[in-house]
């Protein structure tokens, strides 16, 4: 599965291309959204010169003329930071050159301000594909199918996408999509958590998150972490095994478990936290952890 454009081929629309469905669509949601407010407010921006100019942009990012490209959009984002076009223009510039995080950040800006442009939703989905991240993709394309004609070929793309996750959910994790995506919800909830030091609150959540499913090693690996924090050296070994009993090859897990193991009983751990996405960043691009956390050590200089 590719990124796509809108439905009107960004290289060659022009009036022939009348109706255009995605501005047909805006300008339906701002008329409801209009009316339900009583007649006070501007919900989205809608500008066919910027249309055309961001059309452009997404011409020349298809003909991989990524300079072309940001000489247009940039000069519109700084002049019209809450236009939902322009914000997709940006994710797809940022998609195509493989910057995957930036570009859901204007993805999620776009559907946020238009919450109906299904082809924002797609591409947001496979972003977060890239990504390696199953519960954005779900929730992502639902909303294409939700949101889309029963008849688009890019309804059809969702559809199938999300058959195939499904599939893989249930025979990787045994479980359904609907859970693994309220399990993941309370991992990124003990994610942020962590980050602002809340390590026992962090803990509640990851339990919640391996109650809707088990087969986690993040969840019990970073639990190992919080208790480590918390001077609780005992519970953080367990926490570390149990990662490992799932996925004996988690380097981030036994790299922490060497760490926690020099501690005396009731020393809590003080060393920053470093996130990592273990799964996306080094075993997908086979990498080693271990081996690179080796060589960062061996490149210090001695004090």
């Amino acid at each position: 599965m590719k990124l796509i454009c809108p439905r009107c081929c960004a290289g060659i629309r022009n009036a022939e291309c009348d109706p255009c469905s995605h501005h047909h669509s805006a300008e339906n949601y701002q008329a409801d959204k209009y009316q339900k407010s009583g007649g006070r407010g501007f919900v989205i921006e809608l500008d066919e010169t910027i249309e055309k100019q961001v059309d452009k942009a997404l011409g020349e990012i298809e003909r991989e003329r990524f300079t072309e490209a940001r000489e247009i959009l940039s000069p519109l984002f700084q002049s019209h930071p809450h236009n939902h076009y322009i914000h997709y223009g940006m994710g797809v510039f940022f998609a195509f050159k493989g910057e995957n995080q930036k570009a859901i950040v204007h993805f999620q800006k776009a559907v946020e301000i238009f919450p109906y442009f299904v082809e924002a939703h797609y591409n947001l989905g496979i972003a977060y594909k890239e990504e390696v991240n199953i519960a954005g993709m779900g929730r992502a394309f639902r909303k294409v199918v939700r949101l889309g004609e029963p008849d688009d070929s890019v309804c059809h793309e969702a559809k199938k996408m999300l058959a195939v996750l499904e599939k893989s959910v249930r025979e990787v994790n045994g479980t359904d999509l609907d859970t693994f995506i309220r399990a993941q919800d309370f991992f990124e909830k003990g994610m942020s958590l962590m980050e602002k030091g809340e390590w026992m609150r962090a803990i509640d959540a990851y339990k919640e998150s391996l109650t809707l499913n088990a087969s986690t090693p993040q969840a019990y690996g970073n639990m190992g972490l919080c208790y480590a924090r918390l001077g609780k050296k005992e519970a953080a070994m367990e926490a570390f095994d149990k990662a490992l009993a799932i996925d004996p090859d988690y380097e981030v897990a036994i790299a922490n478990k060497l760490v926690a193991e020099k501690l005396a009983p009731g020393e809590a751990l003080e060393t920053p936290i470093q996130i990592v996405e273990y799964y996306k960043d080094y075993k997908k691009e086979g990498r080693s952890y271990l081996e690179e956390r080796a060589q960062e050590l061996k490149n210090q200089p001695e004090i």
